[in-house]
């Protein structure tokens, strides 16, 4: 065997790894063109090696970490300065949407070319192209009824006509991008929402009435219950590609405040049947509906996330995980008015 030979094993696991000098690589290289006996070491080196290390030396994360990195991030930081607290549920939610539709709509993949068009009809189980569509024309509501640009102007008004208003501007919307990609769409949705937040006050009367009806849940809603719609819808349609794309589920990161919106739209429906609800986990805690001074007949006991799915129409009465004490047709009525309200 040559000199050439002699040296190469010494220097292969090196070669493997991507640590060799330039010219040391090419030698490395043109030997193994030539030579049987060192290829086949080489390539029992190499299956010794984890593919993200063997790649010049430099460990290559896997495709979806940065959008998971971004997702976990959103966590972690503060608010943005120029939203005002009542909001930033909403800028929270976006956050988590947009880290999740980078990691399932990554750049050069055919889904972010696919266009609007070819998607089936809006309905479960959510895709990508109705729940931007979905979200594009409810968040127009909002967009309206503060004076603001709809990214979609819409023919229909909010709580307009028979049937369902919400999934006929859906339609419209569909219809409008037909041949917009989904990247394309995507832009569109961000830049709506992103223009909701600018426009919410950092200081002001949120329980002031926002001008003219944000949405079947609350006609008139105070602006701080505005927000807190967007928010909770965002943040319900984000599990649904969550689950279709079979990632974990996010919990909501300011949960407390989509609480807080679900007992105030539940409390007038529960006049007849008051009920103590212990709702436990991360933005829990306990009341007593309708009101503080109310006798309860039953104690209702779930965990926080289950009572937004309930209310958010991803579970029943019969499905909700809840614990019932007292009386059980009370209960039962307060799990039923909680998810009549859901029209996500």
């Amino acid at each position: 065997m040559s000199d050439s030979h002699d040296r190469i094993p010494s220097v292969l696991a090196a070669w493997v790894l991507g640590v060799c000098e330039p010219t040391e690589d090419a030698r490395v290289r043109a030997h193994l063109r030539e030579c049987a006996d060192c290829r086949a070491e080489a390539d029992r080196l190499r299956a010794g090696v984890p593919g993200r290390i063997r790649n010049g030396g430099r460990p290559v994360p896997p495709p979806a970490l940065r959008a998971r990195t971004l997702r976990a991030a959103v966590g972690a930081r503060a608010p943005r300065a120029s939203v005002g607290t009542y909001a930033a549920c909403f800028a929270d939610a976006v956050a988590t949407l947009d880290a999740l539709l980078t990691e399932v709509l990554p750049g050069g993949d055919p889904a972010t070319r696919r266009v609007i068009g070819d998607a089936g009809a809006v309905g479960e189980p959510w895709d990508v192209p109705g729940v931007l569509a979905h979200l594009i024309a409810t968040d127009g509501v909002l967009c309206a009824a503060l004076g603001l640009p709809e990214a979609v102007p819409s023919a229909i008004a909010a709580g307009e006509g028979p049937g369902d208003p919400d999934g006929r501007r859906t339609a419209e919307v569909l219809t409008r991008l037909r041949d917009h990609t989904l990247a394309e769409a995507r832009t569109v949705w961000h830049d709506q929402a992103d223009r909701l937040l600018r426009a919410a006050p950092p200081t002001g009367d949120t329980t002031a009435p926002a001008t003219g009806d944000t949405g079947p849940r609350a006609p008139a809603a105070r602006l701080v219950d505005a927000y807190a719609d967007r928010a909770f819808e965002t943040w319900i349609h984000t599990g649904d590609l969550a689950r279709l794309f079979g990632l974990r589920a996010v919990r909501p990161i300011r949960l407390d405040q989509l609480i807080a919106y679900g007992l105030r739209a539940l409390a007038p429906r529960l006049t007849e049947a008051p009920v103590r609800l212990v709702l436990t986990g991360r933005g829990g805690g306990e009341w007593i509906l309708p009101t503080p001074d109310a006798t309860p007949r039953a104690t209702v006991t779930a965990d926080a996330v289950e009572f937004c799915l309930l209310f958010g129409g991803r579970r029943t009465p019969a499905s909700v995980r809840a614990h019932i004490t007292g009386d059980h047709p009370t209960a039962h009525s307060a799990l039923a008015a909680a998810a009549s309200l859901a029209r996500l």
